[in-house]
């Protein structure tokens, strides 16, 4: 009986997956940096055998939670300290910085091919459209007073749109509604807003008489704790741009933003629910590990 060659015992296929395409059909290929490296047949790609990202040496559960504490409004010195104090890795906080702006792209670029997907379950009372709720923040972008309108749907807490405008203007709130119906086709039967009076033409000029305005100030109805309920994950966002000075990246951290608090986090408004699931909505990454790991799934 012919003995069996134990350089193709070691190279034999051992279901470990190619980090590109997918496929279970990879060997060993030596070692680069103490590191074993692995050569796919189907893609014909090399490799490293670790936990980490294409052409990336952190692994990805450490990037995940670095993306994690971003998005909470913790700074970069807090991330790179967590990383070092919990894995023992030595992470500069520019490393840190290109993983947000690598990753979020990906957040951003995953959820618009989704972005059609309408909500399935909205607020709304006696056939009456989706009650909204709407919130404006100010911020400094590359030295310029900037809103950022957030527009809300009151029954799953769903995040319709984080609308940049420089100005605050009725067509600014306008084009904010437009944006958020991108994602809500169905005429909201009712919009809560602060008392800022260009909403009310903002509104007629978006809907019409097709949308009733309901103002609040303070806790007078019963609808205005939502308003500060929001608030809180808000002031997170706001940590997010604390120091950004390009409108780029601004655009990409409120963007990414806004997939995370649909898509990942829980809201305690919610029972710790996610919004897209109370609005039914699907989405196949359920973590910031998913995205980080969407490339060599």
């Amino acid at each position: 009986m012919p003995r069996s060659n134990s350089n193709d015992k070691n190279n034999q296929n051992t279901g470990i997956k190619c980090k590109y395409c997918g496929s279970n059909q990879t060997v060993k290929y030596g070692y680069y940096h103490n590191i074993q490296r692995r050569f796919c047949k189907n893609c014909q790609r090399k490799f490293a055998d670790n936990d980490s990202p294409p052409n990336m040496r952190t692994p990805s559960v450490q990037i995940a939670s670095a993306l994690g504490m971003f998005y909470e409004g913790m700074s970069l010195n807090v991330i790179r300290t967590h990383l070092l104090q919990t894995f023992g890795s030595v992470i500069s906080n520019s490393t840190i910085y290109e993983w947000i702006l690598k990753f979020s792209k990906m957040a951003v670029a995953a959820e618009q091919l989704y972005s059609k997907r309408q909500p399935k379950k909205v607020s709304g009372l006696l056939g009456h459209g989706p009650f909204w709720i709407t919130n404006e923040t100010i911020i400094q972008i590359e030295g310029e007073k900037t809103f950022i309108w957030d527009v809300m749907d009151t029954w799953s807490r769903f995040l319709l749109t984080s609308y940049i405008t420089h100005t605050r203007t009725a067509k600014d709130i306008k084009d904010a509604f437009n944006s958020a119906m991108e994602r809500n086709s169905e005429t909201p039967g009712l919009i809560i807003t602060n008392k800022l009076r260009t909403y009310t033409e903002g509104i007629e000029l978006a809907f019409g008489a097709d949308a009733m305005q309901v103002q609040v100030a303070g806790n007078i109805h019963p609808k205005a704790n939502y308003i500060d309920i929001f608030f809180s994950p808000l002031r997170k966002r706001n940590k997010t741009l604390t120091g950004i000075k390009k409108m780029e990246s601004a655009n990409l951290i409120i963007s990414s933003w806004l997939v995370y608090y649909n898509f990942f986090r829980p809201n305690i408004g919610l029972g710790n629910a996610i919004p897209a699931h109370k609005a039914e909505i699907e989405f196949p990454y359920r973590t910031w590990l998913d995205i980080v790991e969407k490339e060599y799934i």
